[in-house]
């Protein structure tokens, strides 16, 4: 062991900072099958002994306690303390951690996005609930600008008769795509139209409730 530090030691700094972080979130996460499963102290969050507490925090805060001793012994004692390598690891599931929370909800988007199929945009098919058949298929829509200059009646066999009353009455017709993407998906999103005098497309937009 002493040999692969030796040979790998930017390496081995951060993989200790990493196995360290990833401890303290497991302990955070997985807190109660440690205790009950575990130890069998049969508790829950209000009724944690003491010491179990203590012991909690002191996991939460053992890696940034290592980083500063890491650090300290850089200054100290030399460059054979990888302390850069160190904290990167350290840091590395907070940065995903964080990264997941900021982009996690772009990057399912891109992932489960598809090619509009007029077929499937009027069965609005709900195998997945989170994610309906109109709701993977509106970006490519847009992007398309399948609706340009379109008449009602082209729009309306492309894409069903959709509502006319509701929440949108100041459109003239609007679809539910789905629950609404992003972090937090609580309200709905809606693909709304308006036509011109002509029973043309005058304009479209993707909107939230």
């Amino acid at each position: 062991m002493k040999r692969v530090i030796e040979r790998l030691p930017q390496t081995a700094f951060f993989v200790s900072g990493l196995a360290l972080t990833m401890t303290a979130v497991w302990g955070q996460t997985r807190w109660l099958t440690l205790a009950n499963d575990w130890l069998g102290l049969g508790v829950s969050f209000n009724t944690r002994p003491a010491w179990f507490v203590i012991a909690m925090n002191i996991v939460v805060w053992l890696p940034w306690f290592a980083t500063a001793l890491v650090i300290t012994l850089r200054i100290t004692k030399g460059k054979q303390f990888k302390a850069l390598a160190f904290t990167a690891g350290a840091l590395s599931p907070v940065v995903m951690i964080v990264g997941l929370i900021l982009f996690g909800s772009q990057i399912q988007n891109l992932l489960k996005q598809q090619s509009f199929d007029s077929s499937a945009w009027i069965a609005q098919e709900k195998q997945d609930p989170e994610w309906p058949a109109r709701l993977t298929m509106i970006d490519d829509l847009m992007e398309r600008q399948l609706l340009d200059s379109k008449s009602k009646e082209q729009v309306f066999a492309m894409l069903g008769a959709g509502e006319t009353s509701g929440y949108w009455h100041n459109w003239d017709v609007h679809y539910w795509l789905g629950p609404e993407r992003g972090v937090v998906r609580l309200d709905s999103e809606w693909l709304v139209i308006q036509f011109n005098k002509e029973g043309r497309v005058a304009k479209y937009a993707i909107v939230r409730d």
